[in-house]
């Protein structure tokens, strides 16, 4: 592996190309978000795509069900099919700043001033539950409770729960462009041919050599890279695009006014132009050493973080289609700051409450709706697994009668509060009555 890695260092600069600067309207066209307006279908009110596309979204649900019960079959629940091990989930409050620019200002959930009570969930990438010393991506998720605005999902479950959910992990890039790639990169990890996908055959030139960098680039695999300290230490990154503002277009939104990638910085609470001290004695040894670590930092002090709006320069070198590509010249907007105040979390109930949640970058507003091929994807199959891990969980034997969290099948809790405790039925929920 390691003259793999040399020899991939030696062949990445062939992958650059020179070329003639595109004039403004083919500059726009290559970063908009690709659709094909003569094969439009839509999956509810806001997913555009071909025909060929809605093949690859169908292929790429079978073959990661498949995985998923396959992977879970031995365990006594049924985790999340990515990101099943998390640190903790703790309690923050996520504050828009006051001054803001035009295009940022009163768009979606950035009201000026605006507070919002929040939920984040941290985590490490993989679908098993390995060693925290084991190399792999590392999550932040927040979700925003009470969030006014029209929904990405239309669904009635969908528009009760008033929820944005932001997704982010510590690398800025995904290692994969298009549906046929993630289509194929599944299909190989359903045959268990983990690194089939960078090394399909013999021919090196056909190797992906720029894929399987940023990939080790996510699990935090490169030569020299450091463990992560502490969840709370780490720079979290969005690596898809999103809307920042939706143009109506009859009944339903449509192209977005703006485009943003979004980033979580740690910051000193006391002083955000410095990074976050060290709290306590932490370690990067021990299978759960991460969450002891979060643990330590959480009993003792508050942890801050920044959340950065990277806005795309439609003019500029920074295509929708291709989250594999950095936005090197993105104007940054600091939008809102989060505080997570010091707190006990690593209680069952607390665990249990953090396992039932459920996370996806399709919960929220449409002025926020995902913008590219691999964001369509993620909505189709997270929807599937989640659905089906709730169902396993709660209802183990198809139980036509069963609920999940107190409601009828198919609809999962959403948590509207700070105060966790159990329903009526034993199960975890969150609510606003009582405090924290």
């Amino acid at each position: 592996m390691n003259n793999l890695l040399r020899l991939s260092l030696l062949c990445l600069p062939l992958l650059a190309c020179g070329g003639k600067a595109p004039d403004q309207a083919a500059q726009r066209a290559a970063n908009a978000e690709h659709i094909i307006p003569s094969e439009q279908q839509y999956t509810g009110p806001v997913i555009r795509s071909s025909r060929e596309e809605s093949a690859n979204v169908q292929q790429a649900i079978a073959n990661r069900s498949t995985d998923y019960a396959r992977d879970n079959l031995p365990a006594p629940i049924f985790r999340r099919d990515a990101h099943a091990k998390a640190h903790g989930c703790v309690r923050a409050t996520f504050a828009v700043e006051q001054q803001l620019p035009e295009g940022v200002r009163n768009v979606g959930v950035f009201q000026s001033g605006k507070r919002y009570q929040a939920w984040i969930r941290y985590s490490s990438g993989n679908g098993q539950l390995q060693a925290d010393t084991t190399r792999d991506a590392r999550g932040m998720a927040i979700k925003l409770m009470d969030v006014p605005g029209d929904r990405l999902l239309s669904s009635q479950h969908a528009a009760a729960n008033h929820i944005q959910d932001f997704l982010m992990i510590n690398f800025p890039l995904f290692f994969l462009d298009t549906l046929p790639e993630y289509e194929v990169f599944a299909r190989m990890q359903t045959d268990g041919v983990q690194m089939g996908y960078f090394f399909p055959g013999w021919n090196p030139f056909k190797w992906r050599w720029r894929q399987l960098w940023i990939g080790l680039g996510v699990l935090g695999s490169r030569p020299g890279e450091r463990l992560p300290l502490n969840p709370l230490y780490e720079h979290y990154h969005s690596m898809t695009p999103y809307a920042l503002g939706v143009l109506p277009h009859g009944d339903e939104p449509r192209n977005p006014v703006n485009v943003m990638r979004f980033a979580a910085k740690p910051v000193a609470c006391a002083n955000p132009d410095e990074p976050p001290a060290v709290v306590g004695k932490q370690g990067t040894k021990g299978d759960n050493y991460l969450r002891q670590n979060l643990n330590t930092h959480m009993t003792q002090a508050q942890a801050c973080f920044h959340f950065n709006l990277h806005l795309q320069d439609p003019l500029a070198d920074m295509p929708i289609e291709e989250p594999t590509r950095p936005w090197k010249d993105a104007r940054v907007v600091h939008a809102a700051t989060i505080t997570i105040p010091a707190q006990q979390f690593d209680s069952e109930l607390h665990n249990d409450f953090c396992e039932a949640m459920s996370y996806s970058p399709w919960h929220g507003l449409t002025a926020h709706r995902p913008l590219g091929a691999i964001n369509r994807i993620r909505k189709a199959v997270y929807e599937e697994i989640a659905l089906f891990r709730h169902m396993r969980n709660v209802c183990p034997n198809d139980d036509s009668d069963c609920h999940i969290y107190g409601q009828p099948k198919g609809r999962i809790h959403q948590p509207t509060g700070w105060c966790v405790k159990r329903n009526g039925y034993g199960d975890p929920v969150a609510d606003a009555s009582c405090s924290p």
